[in-house]
């Protein structure tokens, strides 16, 4: 009798999602009309077709998240481990569902390569293994899942050690066992959790105080008892759970931390010429209505640290003891990783290689000179060779010019923006060489009127119309730290006019400031 139930159960079960979607089907018809209709008049191919209809039901399905969530609840049914390029651990958490094996031999030598650089230069190199989510033994994996992201860092690490190159291995504390997997890592997601960053942390600073134990590193911030844990229940659908719906693995919970300790922070992305100032909240944690929304498929909590993925992030801390200048090259699993390292740190700065286009990244350390870069990579970006090749010749060259050439000076300059003028600046030089270093410097800025935090600087295409970099100094830190001084290097390609300008304040917000800076000097270098 219960056996004759579990079918007729199963049965009206099925009924029920299939009604579902051919309802759906019949909502979502109209989408296929105009595919079709071009189909068969001959005006497109086969293959455009299949192109056609995929790209208008991903942005015009009607109810798209409920089919997502009813074919996920019948694969999950269905007892099916592998669905829509996600794969079940034994656990239940999700994965990539296929991480082939790599050689990561030459990924490994453009890596020795740019330590030898760095080293040459006087600037100390540390790679970071960040873990993948897999247990070091594969123990969570169900036979035949395809995920080889330990056996390609093992190699890579190999690879790196034996020629001397410093490493820390994060696997070992966050992702060695399935208890440690579970704890550290999001369920639908494949990033480690704030917890397993701050993990990361502890670690990573641990391995900095030892190297430089007269920096004035902070190890006390590696307390948990310092910060604030604030939980976010059923708030996060993560990168795989948007592609299998909510019941095929569930809704993770969130846990933000945010220090308790006094800060005195800015954030500068100048993709988007964005300017966060003051508490860590206020200028990192800039993103709790991700958390707050709970619109599951349309945001990202996981960016509520920083906003994103970005070309280059800068930080800024008065409130940070040591004046160690740290580089990071990352992936997405820096987000809150370097938010944690922004408390540690005066400057820090973040570049994802995947999106750095200002320059090569060995250019932007030549001009920019940290004292340490750090590169912390998780297995699945592997695959990317913007993280292996850094731009060592380019810098080279650059390096070699160090023969300086003041090509504007002015003991005063005050640049008057109308109320209505949000985009106010001076051109400090018209017709600025292309693959060349300058600096911009002055020795301090008065508000005569209006006020800002901050000073924008930036190269510019006047033709193209577009601004090939751009910095915005933090004016109190600045005052406090050293002055203001920004190095840069102009792009390599021969087109347009490029312009050096300085703006009356912060770009986008100058309307009613009237600026006066004094000893402004433009250095070109040759």
């Amino acid at each position: 009798m219960k056996l004759k139930n579990k079918k007729i159960g199963a049965a009206i079960f099925t009924f029920a999602i299939l009604a579902f979607l051919a309802l759906g089907f019949l909502l979502n018809k109209k989408l296929l009309d105009t595919p079709v209709k071009e189909l068969s008049q001959g005006k497109i191919k086969f293959g455009e077709f299949v192109d056609d209809v995929e790209g208008a039901y991903k942005s015009g399905v009607a109810f798209k998240n409920d089919f997502v969530n009813i074919n996920g609840l019948f694969a999950r049914a269905t007892g099916r481990n592998h669905y829509n390029g996600v794969s079940r651990l034994k656990n239940g958490m999700l994965i990539y569902g296929e991480v082939p094996l790599a050689d990561m031999s030459d990924s490994a030598q453009g890596l020795i390569e740019f330590n030898s650089y760095l080293n040459k230069n006087g600037i100390d190199y540390l790679y970071v293994q960040a873990p993948v989510k897999v247990d070091l033994q594969g123990k969570l994996l169900y036979e035949g899942t395809v995920a080889y992201g330990n056996q390609n860092a093992d190699q890579l690490l190999g690879i790196l050690k034996e020629n001397n190159v410093d490493c820390i291995d994060l696997r070992t504390d966050i992702a060695a066992t399935p208890e440690l997997v579970e704890k550290y890592f999001f369920n639908t997601d494949h990033h480690w959790t704030p917890e397993g960053a701050f993990k990361a942390f502890e670690i990573v600073l641990n391995d900095l105080y030892e190297k430089y134990p007269d920096a004035n590193i902070d190890l006390s911030l590696t307390d948990p008892d310092k910060w604030n844990v604030t939980e976010y229940q059923n708030c996060f659908l993560g990168s795989h759970g948007k592609r299998v719906g909510i019941f095929y693995a569930g809704v993770d919970d969130f846990l933000l931390y945010t220090p308790k300790f006094d800060t005195d922070m800015s954030m500068y992305i100048p993709k988007h010429k964005l300017y966060y100032s003051g508490t860590f909240d206020e200028a990192v944690a800039i993103h709790k209505d991700y958390l707050e929304n709970r619109d599951l498929f349309n945001e990202n909590p996981y960016c509520v640290y920083i906003g994103g993925d970005y070309p280059i992030v800068h930080h800024r801390n008065q409130n940070a003891s040591s004046d160690l200048k740290v580089l990071i090259l990352k992936d997405s699993f820096s987000l809150p990783f370097q938010s944690f390292m922004a408390t540690a740190f005066k400057e820090v700065d973040v570049i994802d290689p995947r999106h750095f286009t200002d320059c090569t990244v060995a250019e932007y350390i030549s001009v920019s000179k940290p004292d340490i870069v750090i590169t912390l990579l998780n297995p699945s970006v592997f695959d990317f060779p913007q993280y292996y090749k850094n731009g060592t010749s380019n810098a080279e060259y650059h390096d070699k010019q160090t023969a300086e050439n003041v090509i504007y000076q002015r003991g005063e300059v005050t640049i008057v923006a109308k109320p209505e003028n949000m985009y106010t600046y001076n051109v400090l030089k018209n017709g600025a060489k292309f693959n060349t270093k300058y600096k911009i410097s002055f020795d301090d800025v008065e508000f005569l009127a209006g006020d800002s935090k901050c000073i924008t600087v930036a190269l510019y295409n006047s033709e193209t119309k577009q601004f090939a970099c751009n910095y915005a100094f933090d004016i109190d830190y600045c005052r406090k730290n050293g002055g203001f001084e920004w190095t840069f290097v102009s792009p390599e390609k021969q087109e347009g006019n490029l312009q050096i300008l300085i703006y009356a304040g912060r770009h986008s917000q100058t309307g009613g400031n009237t600026v006066r800076f004094t000893n402004v000097t433009v250095t070109e270098y040759n």
